[in-house]
């Protein structure tokens, strides 16, 4: 097969664009300046002194909505209030509550990096919720007043949801009855143990 001298230089010209596409990018891409400033950032973060805040005590205002799959797992209570698995908040409700008390103390750097958290000390000190579990997703199977698995006299279920006013899925707080609640929410307490002092690297 014979090809014209054009043909060659076309394909030759075709060769060294992919050739050299392919080559740009290959190359590492620099770091940008929002990336430097970022990495700063973090690294900033980590460095002050938070020791002042050993043995500290906490309150914070926390919440968490539940949905058809997670209202019997993890029906509206205290004890779930303040559990990280079920209240998908209150990790950063927690931390939020440390840097802004190291902040009140002149502390630029965020402590939640640096405070031990005692997990032995949550404690839900008030609850409450907001809506009923009728309005979720498929609650027909959780609500029906017969055959929904929280109202069926045949099933074996959490005592959590023994209402004595009414349909398992109402949320009645001013009764004190909160696991029918879709909302759920309240105050915990918590402590840190040691903070630490990482200033040296300022």
């Amino acid at each position: 097969m014979k090809f014209s001298i054009a043909s060659i230089a076309t394909i030759a010209a075709l060769f060294s664009v992919t050739e050299a596409r392919v080559s740009r990018e290959l190359k590492p891409s620099k770091s940008s300046k929002s990336e430097k400033s970022t990495k700063g950032a973090r690294r900033q973060a980590l460095i002050g002194d938070c020791s002042q805040l050993a043995n500290t005590s906490f309150e914070v205002e926390t919440e968490y909505l539940l949905d058809s799959n997670i209202a019997y797992t993890y029906p509206c209570s205290g004890s779930y209030l303040r559990y990280f698995g079920s209240n998908f908040n209150l990790l950063a409700d927690v931390r939020e509550a440390i840097n802004a008390r190291g902040r009140e103390l002149g502390m630029d750097v965020d402590c939640a990096n640096l405070c031990d958290i005692d997990n032995d000390s949550f404690d839900t000190d008030t609850k409450s919720g907001a809506g009923d579990l009728f309005d979720l997703e498929n609650s027909d199977i959780l609500c029906d007043p017969i055959t929904g698995v929280l109202n069926d006299p045949n099933q074996v279920r959490n005592d959590d949801f023994d209402n004595p006013n009414g349909n398992a899925c109402e949320c009645d707080p001013e009764r004190g009855y909160v696991a029918g609640c879709a909302l759920c929410f309240g105050t915990v307490s918590f402590k840190v143990n040691t903070c630490l002092d990482s200033s040296a690297f300022l």
